[in-house]
């Protein structure tokens, strides 16, 4: 079960900089960080969590800072995401690093895909510590096959974790990247037309208040809707407003006697 705890508005500075031309001095916005963004959510649900839980903060590459690390290793908290091929274990690449691996055997790993296929996937370990982290990390490399050119990365900060369930973990993170497009595509997130920028916050609340209303009603429905993703969930919507229409037209038919009224009224666009 997963429900939207926070969200963040992200400006690129030059958006920052065009906003403030027509902002008064005392009312100038502040470009902040994406990395920024994403701690000021964490402080804010450390301070409503329980006690007496193991926490895994999962995140992409972008995220991977070392604030970021820092901060949820300070909690107690263990963090599993993918990072980039250019930092720095033992003073090395990462990218290096799969070089020189190369004669060491792959570790295999199984994953279920979102279609609950098995894929196969190709790892090799290496434990160490990352520049100007004061805790050790396991890292992955991860490939699809052996001739792979373009191997994945991930770090987990709980060294305790085989790889199979480093991965497992952090496909969790996935559904998310899959609920994110929908509230794109289909909730209208990008599609705003207001130009200041507390009118944009304005429209992002009530699309994440939509959002929120879409996780109720998955993690709450009866077994007999087998709701098993925000898409059904939207595709159900959907499906109840145009039989509530449709059921709508042919009552006010009955009422009237006549259905050309309510086709001018409920199809046909004003001239």
């Amino acid at each position: 079960m997963e429900y939207v705890f926070d969200w963040h508005l992200y400006l690129r500075e030059k958006s920052v900089r065009k906003l403030n031309r027509s902002r008064a001095q005392g009312e100038r916005l502040r470009f902040r960080k994406k990395t920024s963004l994403a701690l000021e959510m964490l402080m804010e649900l450390d301070k409503r969590l329980p006690g007496g839980f193991q926490v895994y903060v999962l995140f992409d590459s972008w995220y991977a800072s070392n604030r970021v690390l820092k901060f949820c290793r300070r909690r107690g908290w263990h963090v599993i995401c993918a990072v980039k091929s250019n930092r720095l274990l033992n003073e090395m690449k990462l990218s290096q690093w799969n070089r020189t691996l190369k004669h060491q055997r792959y570790e295999h790993v199984s994953l279920a895909a979102t279609d609950q296929r098995p894929r196969s996937y190709f790892v090799r370990v290496k434990h160490g510590r990352f520049k100007k982290l004061p805790f050790d990390v396991c890292v992955i490399i991860s490939k699809r096959h052996h001739r792979d050119k373009r191997p994945k990365y991930f770090l987990s900060t709980d060294t305790s974790l085989a790889p199979q369930k480093i991965l497992r973990i952090y496909q969790k993170h996935w559904p998310i990247e899959v609920d994110n497009f929908y509230v794109k595509q289909h909730l209208g997130l990008t599609s705003f037309r207001v130009r200041s920028f507390e009118a944009t916050e304005k429209w992002f609340a009530v699309v994440f208040l939509a959002y929120i209303f879409l996780q109720y009603r998955l993690n709450h429905s009866p077994p007999t809707e087998q709701l098993r993703s925000i898409a059904d969930v939207i595709r159900l919507h959907r499906q109840e407003h145009a039989r509530t229409l449709l059921e709508t037209a042919c009552q006010e038919a009955v009422r009237l006697s006549d259905y050309l009224p309510v086709i001018r009224r409920l199809i046909c666009s004003p001239a």
